[in-house]
């Protein structure tokens, strides 16, 4: 059985500068351990979504691109607040 063994959502990390702060994206990915022992890291814009094995986990991308589109108004754009 296929096991996530971390998840992390798309959001923006800022940083105080000394006229101001900047914001940095990191997209939202999870890493997977497949039945076979490969560790697989996905994000929204991965492009090879199949094990070594063969097993196909295109639907964890989608979900993943899913989940960005609905981030929350702070999440996506943090300078607002």
């Amino acid at each position: 059985m296929t096991r996530i063994t971390k998840r992390a959502e798309a959001h923006y990390e800022s940083r105080e500068v000394p006229f101001g702060k900047t914001y940095e994206w990191h997209p939202g990915y999870v890493i997977l351990e497949c039945d076979c022992g490969e560790e697989l890291t996905l994000t929204s814009t991965s492009t090879i979504t199949r094990c070594r094995c063969g097993t196909d986990y295109g639907a964890v991308v989608r979900d993943i691109r899913e989940r960005e589109g609905r981030l929350r108004e702070k999440a996506t754009h943090p300078w607002h607040y």
